[in-house]
């Protein structure tokens, strides 16, 4: 189990989701994980820290965002089970992926390989390939 609390805000549109994840971080020690955009215009929030510190801030993002647009939902989950942490945080792992992935690009481009200018240009072309391909995978 994890000993961070979870939080969740949901708001309709995401100009009150804003207002309630600034009022959030301001009121508590906490982290904002993330602004995830549901359809039909339905933006949650995710908030992490300590129990009580989650409490207050979700309390007082739902109470800001309710000043200038319309709460939906929140809860707090005090200790979040096993496994829940991969349903929320499943894309950041794509980030991390693709992170890497061009950082080793970079690497593979600063390398002063001494070779004849053909196989350089072959090399070279390689890697623009590879980039394009990484591309494509993102849309």
């Amino acid at each position: 189990m994890n000993k961070e609390a979870l939080g969740l805000i949901e708001t309709y549109g995401y100009v009150a989701a804003i207002e309630a994840a600034d009022a959030s971080l301001k009121a508590a020690n906490v982290n904002l994980k993330k602004c995830e955009f549901v359809k039909g215009g339905l933006v949650t929030i995710l908030i992490t820290g300590d129990v009580s510190a989650v409490k207050a801030s979700v309390d007082a993002g739902e109470a800001a965002a309710s000043r200038i647009g319309k709460v939906i939902s929140t809860t707090v989950i005090a200790r979040t089970g096993e496994g829940l942490d991969e349903v929320f945080y499943k894309d950041e792992k794509k980030v991390e992926d693709k992170i890497i992935a061009e950082e080793s690009f970079e690497e593979i481009e600063k390398e002063e390989i001494k070779e004849e200018p053909k196989e350089k240009e072959f090399k070279e072309k390689k890697i623009e390939d590879r980039k394009s391909q990484d591309s494509k995978k993102k849309l």
